[in-house]
């Protein structure tokens, strides 16, 4: 299944170039840049994602159908409030499952941006692709419905330098196992 995703409030550049005034230090420098400001303009732009999202779900037509698995990204959000991405990751989780009626899905964040807020987990997908920004075992007990797409076996950049360019087929069918995340 090919499930869409917007990815917010990291790796938001096209958000940001779209409204300026969303971004974490948008003009002075480029990597803060691709950050949505939660510390500074939470409601808009938590009303703003929603709109996208809503945008793809519903009218007579919806671009995503009924039962299409809707991935709310919230992947490598660094240096910001962590209680603040919190909260939002909560919203839009939320707002996908019950407001909009499809199964949301997350890029496993929460060991990296630890806190209090807390953060929805029923009805969850949770990507575990780098058990830094999500231990596996803590994602578990909590209850999200895990999938395992661990970075070194089946993550690729192309062109990067920093991953593979291609899926080593030949690796993934003689030694990954969807049970075993990183070791």
């Amino acid at each position: 299944n090919i499930v869409p995703e917007f990815d917010s409030p990291g790796h938001s550049g096209a958000f940001t170039r779209a409204h300026p005034e969303f971004g974490r230090g948008y003009g002075t420098d480029h990597y803060e840049g691709e950050y949505l400001d939660l510390d500074n303009k939470f409601d808009e732009i938590l009303e703003f994602m929603k709109g996208v999202f809503a945008e793809y779900t519903t009218g007579d037509n919806p671009v995503y159908p009924k039962g299409t698995v809707v991935h709310v990204g919230t992947d490598e959000y660094k240096r910001g409030n962590k209680e603040n991405f919190r909260k939002y990751q909560d919203a839009l989780l939320k707002y996908v499952r019950d407001d909009l009626g499809y199964t949301p899905r997350v890029w496993g964040s929460q060991t990296e941006n630890n806190g209090t807020t807390p953060i929805t987990v029923d009805g969850v997908q949770m990507n575990l692709w780098y058990t830094g920004y999500a231990n596996p075992r803590d994602m578990y007990n909590l209850g999200y419905d895990l999938i395992n797409t661990n970075d070194g076996d089946l993550y690729i950049v192309p062109g990067a330098g920093y991953y593979y360019d291609y899926l080593n087929q030949n690796h993934i069918y003689g030694n990954w196992q969807p049970n075993v995340v990183a070791g």
